[in-house]
């Protein structure tokens, strides 16, 4: 059906031509023609320009008319492919990166994990005031005298992993690498592409582990169970219609309850 004006009904609903461009780097638009009387193209004009205003399907309008010929031309953004989670004018890319973490030395596994090594709260706290205090064996018996704690502060009651923590604060060993990992993935599209930048949960743990949407997946086998946090979203204008979408996720074995994870108290 074409678009051209009749004399009873005016402009048809659908456009006299149809096109479709193409560009490496670009993707594809749609681009649709209308012709015919001033007042009808002009009418097409305000119908398309009221849909492009309450949808984000009409990427730009033109209407031109000269020398007894009108036409309104339309350029369409592409749509999202629903089925798929990128639109296919969307490069994606994935980076996994291993960070280093320093800790306090008494938050290594060594030291925390079950078993009977590992340090209660309490016992950490005395030990670093000890060591703070740079207190020897017997200033060790008489802190613990003199404040009434438990005999089994005394310094014939410390366990090895006790004697090995004190060791660590008095030689300036109070800290220890912990391995974190750091996913990022960018999407770089056109001004026309379909992409949501979206803030919420931004600081907080992910409620689902972000998963891999391209080939890493093959390269990554597995990761160790532990808690994401998502971190602030990154957004580039790179310029010539191009854009760049940033998004990062930390992994830690705990994340603080304030961030909605799981460490805590026991």
């Amino acid at each position: 059906m074409s678009a051209r004006a009749t004399p009873d009904d005016g402009l048809t609903t659908e456009p006299t031509a149809v096109s479709k461009q193409w560009a490496v780097g670009m993707g594809e638009r749609t681009i649709r023609e209308w012709t015919g009387k001033r007042e009808d193209v002009l009418a097409e004009y305000e119908n398309q320009k009221s849909i492009a205003e309450a949808t984000s399907a009409i990427e730009q309008l033109d209407y031109r008319s000269a020398e007894g010929r009108t036409r309104l031309v339309v350029s369409y953004a592409r749509n999202k492919n629903i089925f798929a989670l990128f639109s296919p004018d969307v490069t994606v890319l994935e980076e996994l990166y291993a960070i280093d973490l320093v800790k306090d030395i008494a938050e290594a596994p060594y030291y925390t994990l079950g078993g009977a090594g590992a340090l209660t709260d309490e016992q950490v706290a005395i030990i670093r005031d000890v060591s703070d205090r740079n207190l020897t064996e017997a200033g060790i018996d008489k802190y613990v005298l003199d404040n009434a704690i438990a005999s089994t502060y005394l310094w014939a009651s410390w366990t090895n992993p006790m004697k090995s923590l004190r060791y660590h604060y008095i030689h300036g060993a109070g800290s220890y690498l912990e391995t974190g990992f750091v996913f990022r993935r960018t999407e770089h599209g056109v001004r026309t592409s379909r992409a949501k930048a979206n803030f919420t949960g931004i600081n907080t743990v992910d409620s689902t582990d972000p998963d891999f949407s391209t080939q890493m997946s093959d390269l990554v086998t597995g990761l160790p169970a532990g808690e994401w946090l998502i971190r602030p979203i990154g957004l580039e204008h790179t310029g010539k219609g191009r854009w760049r979408v940033t998004k990062e996720w930390q992994w830690a074995l705990k994340w603080s309850i304030v961030y909605g994870g799981t460490w805590n108290v026991a």
